[in-house]
């Protein structure tokens, strides 16, 4: 079975490469015949007869691509053959290059002489149009008839071979082929076998030497060998691939000398591949790629018939010379050789080069001979050090392919538009980059073009509507001047997947707007309608841009994510609600400040995302949102992102039915909303971030993770206890809240993971966990204590706390649950954050503060600190210093702000760190043992007292505390002696 699709595989890859190039070639003659250009050309008779010899070939390829696989002088007539067709096919390049020449000469051409058609300079360009027709007989007519030549030698071997015409279609014979029959006999190639008990492959192969046959079969022709096996290639194996390397293996490639394909991916040490080279010199692929080889031996050279060579992913150095002896090589990738850092200066012999690809390679310069290749197609020079590119790139006529991203250039040159065929073209990321050619839009078969935003916007070209053949392009920066405008996008309708429409303010008026016709492109997917915000809202026309907006009717049927940012239109437009968007799974509205309604989302039927941001319009939220569904509404809508809504005040209507698939909302930086009175009957987890006047939730039946962040005085924790299903709790920086309410978590009877962080006036803790808490986190909360009494905690799996005041923590069962107890007393620092010393108190919320290099300045000791911590001359802080010098040299007083009051033990941790400056390591505070003998007796008492809690009084300086303890209790009379640890500290 696995042979038959093989087989399959094999024979579906030989049509795509001869059948689709024969056909290919046969359809552009046709239209070049039919209207006489070859005439035009001086190359008529030459094309007909090329056509008429195409036809006759295209009728011996099903015969001879079938017994290709029995017999070997068949496939050696399918390989010249396919040889001979891609030389045809740049015959017909060249040609269509010509021919566009010659158009974009007459486009181009702008007003005709005052004199009229017999000026002198009318019989001028008549003469020199001439001569370039001449010119460009003299060089086709020969490569024609060279072709015409070989493919009649091809024809009358194929008659030789007794190759059978196809007549009205395909041959249909019956052939005698066994199950598991291989691409070639079984006999040339080894490791075809498949073992029925194991299910696996020997060795992997394949029979087509270009890249299409990798693609198309290779996850059928491709194995691995394994090392139980036993036998070795024999002198018959013809295709091998290698997942490993041993002796047997080794000595018994000494014997194949007609080996043709060779694949030791990651496997081949140099002595290995002098070996290979000198006893294969039938090697048409070898494939190399992440093998360690730092030097290639100059017997690569003798190599003759190397089409496909693959160093990628190598430590390879450099090239020798001798591999521009390769005459026949098509592809040549060296992606990823981070060590080498040049090419063959002479690069002219690589006649038969199409991919060369050096992405990611030190290469620095591109020698001018590469300007020669001819044939090249694919040119891949991505991330290497290149500042520059030759003069004469533009010879390259049938490069389809060139990649430039990320290269520090500074400018294209000019005859990159003479890459007629250029059809992929990726300059992202290219930030030195200062403009775009003006003659870009030449390159009309241009298909793919990757370009930075940026760019576009400081050097748009003009025209880019004759680029009708594009399919990718990801930014339109609409521009001011004829020819940057929304109209020139009227005619790329061929575009696909992502499009990015930016500074939509430069349209000035709906008819436009109309011109781009978008709800003609087909193809899109991703739409972003951007408007640019750095325009000040009081110059901006609401009225216009809600008409522009109108006018700017996205495809419906295509549509998948659709964004609109920046908007200052005074009404959404009214298709955003058109039931007729059977695809639009994702919308983002960002910064329309204008709009007071939201548009009616709940009608898209496959709505899935939606995210509502920065609307300063929006007060109320009410039926209108779910649209005219009688029931239902946003019947897809998993995920709903509210966030930075300055004026909303409440959401209090939803109609019956509606969100019945919502499962995770967020809610943030909405200031004013006291309201959120919507049944979310399916919803599973709820942010509420920074809501200061929301009170309450409404009741979540199904809701099993909630985070409150930011929520003022904590009130809104009173609803908690009611939502019984809950699972996870993450309370953080609330401020105000100075202990938990009573009869929290007791309801809470499902409850796993508990998580509280900077709460920094939080006091106390409620008693009592739930009995299914697996994880506790508590993280700065340096005010945090219990009542009197141990706590008792349920089977806790992980334990992580950072608190230099904790209470005594008793575990029910002892520890043979825990997994993790962690008294994090680390620290990273973020970026612009540094660790400084306090030199002195400046008031109430200023501190004066010393850096690592000894400078002086003031930094602003926040309100939520001072009413829990309390700091003193050679305390230690983190403080958040992003734009001290700039404020410095102003002459400002105040540079800086504290994040953060590093407590003693932390301290003392931290010193042995990196992150902990050299010139503070001398002395910590109170640390020595003068500091402990001129302690205040309050001090001292506080450390040796014998509360049940075991805390100092408040009053004492939190930044001195021991480090915290977990004791461990074993249960009385259930659990063994091995379960009743002694106290571990954190």
């Amino acid at each position: 079975m696995a042979g038959r699709l093989m087989v399959d595989a094999a024979t579906a890859v030989g049509e795509a490469a001869l059948n689709s190039i024969f056909q290919g070639v046969a359809q552009a003659l046709t239209p070049i015949i039919q209207k006489k250009l070859g005439y035009l050309l001086g190359v008529d008779e030459e094309l007909k007869k090329l056509k008429k010899t195409l036809l006759r070939i295209q009728t011996l390829l099903d015969d001879a691509e079938g017994r290709q696989f029995k017999e070997d002088m068949v496939r050696l007539w399918v390989v010249e053959l396919r040889d001979v067709a891609y030389d045809v096919e740049d015959i017909v390049d060249a040609m269509n290059i010509e021919l566009l020449r010659l158009q974009l000469k007459q486009r181009n051409k702008t007003d005709k002489d005052e004199v009229g058609n017999f000026s002198p300079s009318f019989w001028l360009d008549k003469v020199v149009d001439d001569f370039e027709n001449i010119n460009f007989r003299r060089e086709m007519a020969p490569k024609i008839e060279d072709v015409l030549e070989r493919l009649d030698d091809i024809i009358d071997a194929g008659n030789s071979l007794r190759l059978r015409e196809a007549v009205g279609g395909r041959i249909h014979e019956t052939k005698s082929r066994p199950e598991t029959t291989s691409l070639v006999d079984e006999e040339s190639v080894f490791g075809r076998d498949m073992d029925k008990e194991k299910n696996w492959l020997d060795y992997a192969m394949h029979d087509l030497i270009h890249d299409l046959a990798q693609f198309v079969s290779g996850s059928l022709c491709f194995g691995l060998l394994d090392e139980s096996l036993v036998h070795s290639p024999t002198e018959m194996t013809r295709h091998l691939s290698l997942a490993y390397l041993d002796q047997p293996v080794l000595d018994s490639l000494s014997e194949i000398k007609g080996l043709r394909t060779f694949w030791g991916e990651g496997i081949m040490g140099e002595p290995v591949l002098q070996q290979l080279l000198q006893n294969m010199k039938c090697l048409r692929v070898l494939d190399l790629r992440f093998s360690q080889i730092t030097h290639i031996p100059d017997s690569i050279g003798n190599l003759k018939h190397l089409r496909y060579l693959n160093l990628s992913e190598t430590p390879l150095q450099k090239l020798p010379n001798s591999i521009c002896h390769l005459y026949h090589l098509q592809s040549l990738l060296l992606s990823h050789c981070e060590y080498l850092n040049q090419l063959p200066s002479d690069m002219k012999n690589f006649f038969s080069m199409r991919h060369l690809s050096v992405y990611g390679t030190m290469i620095h310069v591109l020698p001018d001979s590469i300007c020669y290749l001819e044939d090249l197609q694919i040119l891949d020079v991505g991330r290497t050090e290149l500042t520059e590119l030759p003069a004469d790139i533009g010879k390259l006529i049938n490069l389809r392919s060139l990649n430039l991203q990320g290269l520090n250039i500074k400018k294209l040159p000019d005859s990159i538009c003479m890459l007629y065929n250029l059809k992929r073209l990726n300059i992202k990321g290219c930030y030195w980059l200062l403009e775009l050619p003006k003659n870009i839009v030449n390159l009309t078969k241009l298909r793919n073009l990757k370009v930075d935003s940026e760019l576009l916007r400081k050097s748009f070209p003009l025209g880019m509507g004759r680029l009708t053949s594009l399919q990718k392009l990801k930014y339109y920066p609409v521009g001011k001047e004829p020819g940057q405008g929304i109209g020139e996008l009227k005619d790329l309708n061929d575009l696909h997947g992502e499009l990015n429409i930016l500074d939509i303010d430069n349209i000035l008026s709906v008819e436009e707007a109309g011109a781009a016709n978008l709800k003609g492109k087909l193809h899109i997917k991703q739409l972003q309608l951007q408007w640019n915000c750095s325009t000040s809202l009081s110059l901006r026309d609401g009225t216009v841009e809600a008409e522009v907006l109108e006018a700017l009717h996205p495809p419906c049927l295509s549509l998948k994510h659709l964004v609109l940012e920046n908007y200052a239109g005074f009404w959404f437009p009214n298709w955003l609600g058109f039931t007729s968007f059977s695809c639009l799974v994702y919308v983002q509205l960002v910064n329309c400040k204008r709009c007071d309604i939201l548009p009616p989302l709940g009608n898209l039927p496959c709505l899935k995302y939606l995210v509502i941001k920065q609307i300063e319009g929006i007060k109320h939220v009410g039926l209108e949102f779910c649209g005219n569904i009688s029931s239902n509404a946003f019947p897809s809508l998993t995920k709903l992102e509210v966030e930075d809504m300055p004026n909303l005040e409440d959401w209090c209507a939803a109609r019956e039915g509606a969100f019945p698939c919502l499962n995770d909302l967020s809610i943030s930086f909405c200031p004013k909303l006291k309201e959120l009175q919507v049944n979310f009957n399916n919803l599973k987890k709820l942010r509420v971030l920074v809501c200061d006047e929301l009170t309450a939730l409404p009741l979540l039946s199904s809701l099993e993770v909630l985070q409150l962040r930011g929520c003022k005085d904590g009130i809104i924790l009173n609803s908690v206890p009611y939502l019984t299903t809950l699972s996870t709790l993450k309370i953080s920086e609330i401020e105000g809240l100075k202990s938990l309410p009573d009869g929290l978590l007791q309801p809470l009877t499902l409850l796993r993971k508990l998580e509280i962080e900077n709460c920094y006036e939080l006091a106390s803790f409620p008693d009592g966990l739930p009995a299914l808490l697996t994880e506790l986190s508590i993280s700065h909360c340096p005010l945090l204590r219990s009542r009197k009494g141990k706590y008792i905690l349920p089977d806790i799996v992980n334990i992580s706390i950072d608190l230099p005041i904790l209470p005594i923590l008793a575990m029910k069962g002892g520890r043979k649950n825990l997994k993790r107890a962690v008294k994090d007393d680390g620290l990273v620092l973020q970026v612009g954050q540094s660790i400084m010393q306090v030199v002195s108190l400046r008031g109430s919320n200023l501190i004066e503060v010393l850096d690592a290099k000894g400078v002086k300045s003031l930094a602003l000791f926040p309100a939520k600190f001072q009413k829990s911590l309390w700091i003193k001359s050679g305390s230690f802080v983190v403080v958040d210093e992003n734009g001290r010098e700039k404020a410095l040299e102003s002459g400002s007083k105040v540079a800086c702000m504290v994040s953060q009051v590093l407590f003693y033990e932390q301290v003392r941790e931290l010193q042995k760190s990196a992150e902990w400056p050299e010139v503070f390591k001398t002395r910590v505070p109170g640390d020595s043992s003068s500091d402990r003998k001129n302690s205040t007796p309050k001090y001292e008492e506080s450390h040796s007292s014998d509360d049940e809690d075991g805390l100092p009084p408040l009053e004492i300086n939190t930044n001195r505390i021991r480090p915290v303890e977990l004791e461990s209790i074993s249960n009385s009379g259930s659990d063994s002696d091995s379960d009743s640890d002694t106290d571990t500290q954190l």
